[in-house]
């Protein structure tokens, strides 16, 4: 799946169109927000914003809603800008969240989880820093927390914050990974927020499956950093402790 799913066909081929005759204009990344003007019939405006994820363009068949030619013609230009530059080099995190932009638009969350692969492995490599893969997890975790509608969205969410979150866990513990620097806890507490958030949602299939994902991995996690999710579960008082049986 990709984000091109999400558009009519036709609105896709004309946005195919416009982008290689060159009428995406004055493209820029200004933090969180992708503008670009696209030349038609008349010049509309296209704005993207990332954090969170917002469209607007000022044709008549955006306004009505629609996913239009105008924003799937600037999507086609990011994928042509990301293609030729490194998403994730030192300073580049706009970079990353445009990387990123086409997989949150399709909720392919398999794409997501791949590209967060690619950036604990830059961490690895040294190629960014702990700042920066910090930073960079907390903006993917801002995305996430305003797509869950349904249960298998939850699920997807929840799954991606849990292996995110492991592995966070274990770069901060190691210090060979760290490189002698040290991770801020702004991740940890943002999945905490977020998994205090989808525990509200009232599923409870969806709660036992985070219950059963600390039971799994807990010994897995450092003590410490097993405390944000165990605070969310034991304060419902549904749970005693992470090896125990759940309250009939």
């Amino acid at each position: 799946m990709n984000w091109k799913t999400n558009f009519q066909p036709q609105i896709l081929q004309r946005g195919s169109d416009y982008n290689a005759r060159g009428l995406v204009r004055h493209f820029k990344i200004v933090f969180n927000q992708i503008t670009a003007t696209v030349t038609g019939s008349n010049d509309y405006y296209v704005t993207i914003k990332t954090d969170p994820l917002t469209f607007h363009c000022t044709c008549p068949y955006a306004s009505n809603g629609h996913l239009c030619k105008h924003m799937a013609a600037v999507l086609f230009h990011s994928e042509q800008v990301n293609s030729t530059t490194d998403p994730f080099s030192s300073g580049q995190l706009t970079k990353f969240q445009l990387s990123l932009l086409p997989y949150l638009v399709a909720k392919d969350f398999a794409g997501i989880t791949n590209l967060t692969v690619q950036l604990f492995d830059q961490f690895d490599q040294q190629k960014i820093s702990g700042h920066q893969l910090s930073l960079n997890l907390q903006w993917v975790l801002t995305q996430l927390r305003v797509i869950p509608t349904t249960h298998a969205d939850l699920v997807a969410c929840f799954q991606w914050t849990g292996t995110a979150y492991l592995k966070f866990a274990n770069c901060g513990s190691n210090p060979i990974l760290l490189h002698n620097q040290t991770l801020d806890s702004g991740f940890q507490i943002d999945c905490s927020l977020a998994w205090q958030n989808w525990y509200q949602k009232n599923d409870s299939k969806f709660n036992d499956l985070m219950f059963e994902w600390l039971c799994q991995h807990i010994i897995q996690l450092p003590w410490t950093e097993s405390f944000p999710l165990e605070d969310v579960l034991f304060d419902s008082r549904l749970y005693l402790q992470p090896n125990e049986q759940k309250r009939s």
